[in-house]
């Protein structure tokens, strides 16, 4: 039994039984269609996150997350004509990041609006409710690293860019926590698996011109913060390898023991146990 993947006006799902999963009843059968739906739910109300009810939160979650609704580069491009503050939009842009192909620098402009909420979260009159409650960064940080859309290294140093943009007063600067190792945007990037998994192998073509350009400005602030930690990313990338090449190496001396005259050595050096579990592992 399925049931209409539409909703009703006061965001309630609609029950009415359909034949397909995917499908909506007869009197939803607009309910998603682009031009609609983007008319009625993006441009008509004021804050997505903040200010939306769970109920139409979901309807927001259940359109852009099971497709309903296909993200283009067009769609999010739209943002900018809504005549909405864009700080409004962010969390409804994030949503559309998170649907796998969409790539967060299809809207530049929407990028940079997201990257000056992040940079506020390490404000210190923030960062003490972001410790208690990280979901507040990584609500932003999770669907643009994450993206299936663009690199991870791409991304990183895009974001980085911008951040080295913002221009913060002295007395914000002294208590700025964005590379605190508790919750910040520099312990997340570390903590990432796709840092460990992708970024730590590849050297990538960003980071010398980056280093450059802020090594040549003379960077303060926030620049200088990104220039220490990018200093750094070569050591912490030998560590990962390291760490890797360690977990790696019992494995290691295995299969170099089966490549390398197989029977033998299943015939010869081990149990019986021990033939019948390397059979099912590798045979």
């Amino acid at each position: 039994m399925h049931y209409c993947n539409a909703f009703l006006k006061n965001h309630d799902p609609c029950l009415k039984e359909v034949p397909d999963a995917r499908g909506v009843c007869s009197e939803h059968t607009r309910f998603y269609d682009p031009t609609t739906w983007y008319l009625k739910y993006v441009c008509s109300i004021e804050f997505f996150f903040f200010c939306s009810t769970d109920k139409l939160k979901n309807v927001y979650t259940k359109a852009i997350l099971e497709k309903f609704i296909i993200v283009t580069q067009d769609h999010l491009m739209k943002l900018l004509y809504t005549n909405r503050p864009l700080k409004g939009l962010v969390d409804y842009y994030v949503l559309c990041c998170m649907q796998p192909g969409v790539d967060p620098l299809w809207n530049v402009t929407m990028f940079k609006k997201t990257v000056d909420e992040i940079v506020s979260c390490h404000y210190d009159h923030i960062y003490d409710l972001v410790q208690l409650d990280p979901i507040k960064l990584y609500r932003l940080l999770d669907p643009i690293f994450n993206t299936t859309a663009r690199s991870f290294d791409s991304v990183l140093y895009h974001m980085l860019y911008w951040i080295c943009q913002c221009r913060l007063s002295e007395k914000t600067l002294q208590n700025f926590h964005i590379n605190n190792p508790r919750v910040s945007l520099i312990q997340y990037i570390k903590d990432h698996p796709r840092f460990q998994s992708e970024f730590s192998w590849v050297d990538s073509v960003y980071k010398t011109n980056f280093i450059s350009l802020l090594s040549n400005s003379k960077a303060t602030g926030i620049p200088k913060s990104v220039l220490n930690f990018l200093l750094t990313l070569d050591d912490e990338r030998k560590a990962v390898r390291e760490s890797r090449r360690e977990a790696f190496k019992e494995k290691g001396e295995e299969i170099v023991a089966i490549a390398w005259a197989p029977e033998r050595f299943r015939d010869w050096c081990l149990s019986s146990d021990e033939r019948t579990d390397l059979m099912n592992r590798w045979y």
